[in-house]
């Protein structure tokens, strides 16, 4: 669950590994994030989001409470094709996108991986 400002509540969710993914995002009504929010208790990663254009947009999240510390880069590609021509400025730091100790879910409850 997502709230982006003052005005936009979501649900996403992403399915499969690695660099090919699908993720799909349900916009909500404030009373239904109010709802499921509670539930989220324990399992949620504070982070601020920002926009980076490099010829795509590159996603920077800044890591905070737990995880303060951890600045992760995503970038989402229309093909395989796509992202194999793709050269990561050197800023990035190195690939994560198949290493599961960086998935959401993992960070939650495991925390910081050994090698940050």
């Amino acid at each position: 669950m997502r709230c982006t400002d003052d005005r936009t509540w979501s649900l996403t969710y992403k399915r499969g590994v690695g660099k090919v993914r699908r993720e799909h995002e349900i916009e909500l009504t404030v009373e239904q994030f109010e709802v499921l929010w509670p539930v989220t208790e324990g399992r949620r990663l504070e982070k601020l989001r920002y926009v980076v254009d490099i010829g795509v947009p590159a996603y920077v999240d800044v890591h905070l409470g737990r995880l303060e510390g951890l600045r992760t880069v995503e970038v989402e590609f229309a093909s395989v094709a796509e992202h194999d021509k793709f050269e990561p400025p050197d800023w990035f730091g190195r690939e994560i996108s198949d290493d599961q100790a960086y998935k959401a879910r993992v960070l939650v409850v495991d925390g910081l991986p050994q090698s940050s």
